[in-house]
């Protein structure tokens, strides 16, 4: 969070952050099939923004992305700005060029179809992202969010992705905290998308 707030202030983005107003989306009860219980949190969620005026919002993980963007306007009737922190990046590199592999997260590649996104500001920066087998839409998951089910699954998931990610010889990037976790629990050096942009600038 420290890395995407310096993205953001060196990108000259107004922004502020209120820990009062800082709810969980609730992503995770619709996830496991409870739309009720989803349903009733973003409804307290969205009517507390509301209430205290925030009409934009800028998201950290694609997880909440999601949830703002698409799920909430569906079940909510609550429609606000959301933006991911690299949406609003606007930087340039000082220290030459990067060869880097990105690992497209299941939201952003598959559902809200961002994976050019990042790659397009790593390329203002400089840093170039090496195709890798099944990106964008056709990304395959990190297996985290199957964790809680099956730690042996989640890890067989990991490392079939871990062995796609390391055919490009290029230093592997993730862009979600759970792919982070899961791809590194699997036995792969990863490095957040947030924390390659703050050390490059």
């Amino acid at each position: 969070l420290r890395d995407i707030a310096v993205i953001l202030t060196k990108s000259k983005v107004d922004f502020c952050y209120d820990p009062r107003l800082d709810d969980y989306s609730g992503v995770l009860l619709y996830d496991l099939g409870d739309q009720d219980g989803f349903v009733r949190h973003a409804k307290y969620v969205a009517a507390k923004l509301k209430q205290n005026r925030i009409h934009k919002l800028i998201t950290v993980d694609p997880h909440t992305t999601y949830a703002l963007k698409i799920l909430y306007p569906k079940y909510t009737g609550e429609t606000f700005d959301v933006r991911t922190y690299f949406e609003l990046a606007d930087l340039k590199a000082n220290n030459g060029h990067r060869r880097i592999t990105l690992h497209d997260p299941c939201f952003y590649g598959r559902y809200l179809e961002m994976s050019d996104v990042p790659a397009r500001v790593l390329a203002g920066m400089g840093i170039e992202c090496v195709p890798v087998m099944n990106s964008g839409q056709h990304t395959h998951c990190c297996g985290g969010p199957a964790e809680s089910i099956s730690p042996k699954l989640s890890k067989e998931v990991g490392e079939r992705r871990i062995k796609e990610l390391e055919t490009t010889d290029a230093a592997i990037v993730a862009m979600c905290p759970i792919c982070l976790g899961n791809l590194r629990k699997a036995g792969a050096k990863v490095e957040d998308l947030s924390t390659l942009m703050a050390r490059c600038i």
